[in-house]
């Protein structure tokens, strides 16, 4: 099983957002379970379909997102989470830290 450090990526957001009433400027993700993904293609996760982060990404943020808030993502910090999160699937280790 891998140790909990791996299981967690910080991203520093390239713009600072609002999440649950304060600026937040980074998102810790948390690779999600396999309950987690209950309803969602995790091809769809891999594609970046918008829909789907939706979806999971309050189920895998710290601080959380809610689904209004991910409505309000700034597009450079939904594209910096979508990459993070995709990367959970593909193996890439290439991603910095």
């Amino acid at each position: 099983m891998a140790k909990a450090d791996e299981r967690m990526k910080n991203v520093v957001l390239p713009t600072p957002q609002k999440i649950g009433g304060e600026k937040v400027e980074s998102i810790t993700l948390r690779k999600p379970f396999s309950g987690e993904l209950r309803g969602l293609s995790v091809l769809d996760v891999v594609k970046m379909q918008v829909d789907t982060l939706a979806t999971l990404m309050p189920r895998i943020t710290t601080p959380s997102i809610t689904p209004e808030e991910f409505a309000t993502l700034e597009p450079e910090n939904l594209a910096e989470l979508s990459m993070e999160i995709a990367g959970f699937f593909t193996g890439e280790k290439s991603r910095k830290t």
